[in-house]
């Protein structure tokens, strides 16, 4: 998860995104890297410990997430 949050994240105080993209950018990075990807409950847990992120809603309060996070691929779409 470390390598994960290394290579395809960035902490950006201003971004939120849900945990369920989150995890699904985890799952594909773990398919092609070839490694088994944890659970979604441990990913959620030990990505916290990789940064100083705020738990919230998101998507109009119908998704739980994380604020102060963002993935690679999509802060460079946004700009």
């Amino acid at each position: 998860i470390r390598r994960f949050y290394k290579d395809r994240c960035i902490p950006d105080p201003e971004s939120s995104i849900s945990v369920a993209d989150l995890y699904a950018a985890f799952a594909e990075f773990c398919r092609f890297s070839g490694w088994e990807a944890c659970n979604r409950a441990d990913f959620s847990k030990q990505l916290r410990a990789c940064g100083n992120f705020e738990s919230k809603k998101v998507l109009g309060g119908r998704a739980r997430g994380l604020k102060g996070i963002a993935l690679l691929s999509e802060k460079a779409d946004s700009m």
